[in-house]
Parts: structure tokens; sequence; C-alpha cells
């Protein structure tokens, strides 16, 4: 046990303690506890949470929409871009610790420690921040124009409309790491450190521009939509928080598409291959924590723009409307909180050895090709039993579900809900693949502090969110059909504990 941070948490709770001093900067066993539960409580309704179905209220109780709309929106809003600002202070001027985080928030004032010393200096952002965030939208707008790729189309939304995509986001994306190699790594046109060096003042020009852009949204969700999918509340922040527009486009340019894959998802990569460039000239090599903990999340980045074209038919795309929560949230959350484990080993290189590396990597691989494997599994299952053929999944035949649902045309629709394979184990076991390999390139971070699983964090409350909310939407739509699969698959993430 510690002492000292008895003493802190005695504090808290308004009894007499001594101060903990600023140097203790380690995460001990009592306060590794408290980050846990006091981070937790903190996302424990992350920005994708408050999600209500595009066609109305007829999932939530009148308690829920209070809370989730009004209340939870006006939480988020508030803390979410504070958040953003914290975790990359804690870093920068905290060495990494949550627990010297809550001693300034003691000994300076929480609003004082927020908006004085982390806020302020960054809010803006900064000329070099601004060009590159300009170049890089400019560049993605551009490139999703010119490159080629093979029309597609979105799932038939509530109103009957259709979107229609390019499927070109893995070739753009290739392209943007060849064009941030061959001028960065190679000619040295810019100094690929440079984003590791701007970041706090990146995410301050992050923030505000996530902020005003949803405002944006807002309007022309409100006065000039794209479509008749738009589904004002009358409730000014949820709203503006959730969207009131499903497909917005700006100029042809689909917005969901261009915040969440071509900035969020193509930003990512770009920002961890910085943070390498960083420890490499700060140490003159690159650690074996650091080659294995972006080698993960390169592969997962990789193997989401390959698979663009199925994630437009995921929650996010077809249920959750442009707002604050999934524009912002590519926009300035994306880029602080996915980064974190990265971010830490930049000034703090770790040797794992060998065997050790060679073990994290192969089982995140692993992981992240069980992931894939999932997903591709219920499409192509899917796929040949619309066309009459059957799908082997182990050596057997794929199983399903006839679930029966009233479409929003009012007809009688049926549905396959497949219940072999990944699917007939839990019902969300690409979410569990999802979790382990988001562990497993966390933790070349070692456990000296908790701000690296800050993103494990948040993505373990997410998709269990996701999840649940998942589960009630499908109860909702498929009932008898539904009961009859949870018969067959009673787990959500793990058979036989959740």
């Amino acid at each position: 046990t510690d002492s000292e941070s008895f003493h802190w948490l005695n504090h808290l709770v308004g009894r007499p303690s001594s101060r903990l001093p600023l140097a203790h900067q380690h995460s001990t066993p009592t306060g590794l506890a408290i980050i846990l539960c006091i981070m937790t409580a903190t996302i424990a309704v992350p920005p994708a949470a408050p999600v209500v179905h595009s066609t109305g209220d007829k999932f939530l109780t009148g308690f829920e929409i209070f809370f989730r709309r009004t209340f939870l929106s006006l939480l988020i809003l508030f803390l979410a871009p504070i958040i953003v600002i914290l975790l990359w202070y804690t870093h920068a001027h905290l060495d990494g610790s949550f627990l010297a985080l809550f001693e300034r928030f003691y000994e300076r004032g929480f609003f004082v420690t927020v908006y004085i010393d982390a806020w302020r200096p960054v809010a803006f952002g900064s000329p070099i921040a601004w060009k590159i965030i300009g170049g890089f939208v400019a560049l993605q707008i551009m490139l999703d124009i010119a490159v080629p790729g093979k029309k597609y189309n979105g799932p038939v939304t509530p109103k009957g409309n259709v979107p229609h995509y390019k499927n070109n986001g893995l070739a753009v994306y290739l392209i943007t790491m060849t064009l941030f190699a061959v001028f960065g790594l190679y000619l040295r046109v810019f100094d690929p450190a440079v984003v590791y060096d701007q970041f706090g003042y990146l995410l301050g020009a992050a923030n505000l521009l996530g902020v005003v852009f949803a405002f944006f949204l807002y309007i022309k969700g409100s006065y000039f939509p794209s479509s008749s999918d738009v589904y004002p509340t009358g409730n000014l922040a949820f709203d503006y928080y959730y969207g009131v527009e499903l497909y917005p486009r700006i100029l042809g340019v689909d917005v969901k598409l261009m915040t969440n894959c071509r900035f969020g998802m193509m930003i990512w990569p770009l920002i961890i291959l910085s943070f390498a460039a960083k420890q490499h000239q700060l140490h003159g090599a690159l650690s074996d924590s650091m080659a294995v903990s972006i080698l993960l999340q390169l592969v997962y980045i990789t193997k989401f723009f390959n698979w663009e074209s199925g994630y437009m038919w995921t929650l996010d795309i077809m249920h959750d409307r442009a707002g604050f929560y999934i524009c912002w949230g590519c926009i300035a959350f994306l880029p602080s909180v996915y980064t974190t484990a990265p971010l830490y080993l930049v000034a703090r290189p770790i040797h794992l050895g060998t065997p050790l590396a060679t073990a994290i990597t192969v089982a995140g691989l692993a992981c992240i090709y069980l992931n894939k494997n999932a997903d591709d599994q219920r499409q192509a299952a899917r796929a040949a039993a619309d066309r009459g053929e059957e799908y082997p999944i182990l050596g057997a035949p794929a199983k399903f579900v006839e679930a029966v649902y009233v479409g929003a045309d009012g007809k009688k629709k049926r549905s396959r809900l497949l219940r072999s394979g990944h699917w007939g184990v839990a019902r969300h076991l690409n979410y569990t693949w999802e979790l382990l390999a988001a562990f497993l390139w966390c933790c070349p971070a070692a456990f000296g502090h908790g701000l690296p699983y800050f993103y494990w964090y948040f993505l373990f409350v997410c998709l269990v969110d996701r999840a649940l909310r998942d589960d009630r939407r499908c109860r909702a739509k498929y009932i008898v059909g539904w009961e009859e699969y949870c018969k067959f698959v009673p787990y959500q993430f793990v058979p036989f504990f959740f």
C-alpha cells in the first residue's frame, strides 16, 4: 500500500491529509486504482454514447430521452474538449502521470489548471498547426476526388435515400503514406517530427475547428439539408451534439466519409509515424516498444482502409448523424486519444527484448486478423446465402436465424442472423478481438502510468456501450427472431463470462 496515495484520497473525501508532492510521479498500485476509477467515470459515456435511432424515440424511455439527450450532451460537450487537451498536457508537462495531474488540480484548482495552464497556451493553435491541418484537408479532398475507384451504394436510409460512394480508401491511404515517407523521411522537404513538436497547438486548432464545424453542420442540416434524412428534435444541445442530418454533403463531398475516414483515420498513422521520428531524433534509435506499438496500429489501420466499404454499413454511418459527436470526435478526439501509447513512448523508450517484442507482435497480428476474419465471415456468409449457395465455416455449412422485421416502408422483410463461426461463439466477438489488439499495442509502454492505456479505457467503454445499443435496437427490430438468435448465442463478448 502507498500511504501518500491514501492521504490524497482522504483529501478528496474531505479528511485532513498531507499533500502529495508533485515529485511523486509513478502510479503505485493504489494510485493506479484511483486513476482507473476516475478515468473510467470520466469516459463512462464516451462521445459515441448518447445514440438515438434515426427514426425517433421508439427505443428510448422518457428518462433516457432526458438523460442521454440533454444531460449527457451538455456533460460531454463540456468534458470532451478538456480531455483532449489534458492528455497532451499530462504528457508534455507532468511526465505522463495522472497522479501528478490530480495533484495539480489540488494545488491550483481545476479551472486554473485546465484553462490557464493547459488550454490557454494552445487554444487557438499556431500558424504552423493551421498550415498542417489546412494542407492535410486539402490533400485529402483532392485525392478523394482524383483517385479512381469502383462505385458502390450504402444502405437504404429510413427515408428511402441511397448514399453513393467511391471505393478508393485504400488507394488514398497508400498514396498519403507514400507522400509522407518520400517528402518527410527521404527527401526531408519537411521535418517528419513536426507533428510531435506542434502537437499541443494541433490539438488546440483541431478542437476549435471541430467545434465550429459542428455548428456549421447544425445550421446546414437545419436549413440547407442534402437530403430528406433530417431528424431535428428541437433540443438545441442534443441537435448540436448529435447532429440533425444523416448523410450531409458539401459540394458533393460526403461529410462523414471525409471526417471519419479521410481525416480521423488517415491522420492517425501520420501522427504516430511523426512520434516515431521524434523518438529517433531524441535517442538516436527507434525502441522495440515503439516499433511494436506502431506496427500493430499500422496493420490495423491498413485493414480498416481495405475494408472501408464495409465500414459504410456500420452503426457509425447508418444510424449516427453528423454533428459534434462524430465530426468533432474524428477531428479532435481521435488524434488525441488513439495515439496515447506512442505519445508516451517518445520520451520514454522501453526495451522489451526480442522474445517479448515478438510475442506481443504475433499475438497482436493474430487478434487483428481474427477481427477482420469475423467481419469477412459475416459478409461472405450472407452474400452466399443471398445467391442461394452454402458457405462453409469450419467444414460445415453456415447456419442462420431467419428474422422477420417491418421495414421503413411498412412491409415485412427478412434478415439472416449468422450463428456460425465467430458469430456462434459470441454476438460481438469481433469487438473482443479488437479490444485485445488495442491492449497489445498499448502494453509495450509497460505499466508505470495510466496515460498509454487511455485509448484502451475509452475503447472498452465505447464498444460495450455500442454492443448494448445494438442489442436493444435488434431486440426492438427483430423481436422473436432476436430472442431465438440469443438462445443460440447467449453471450456478448466472452463465452460463459459476458
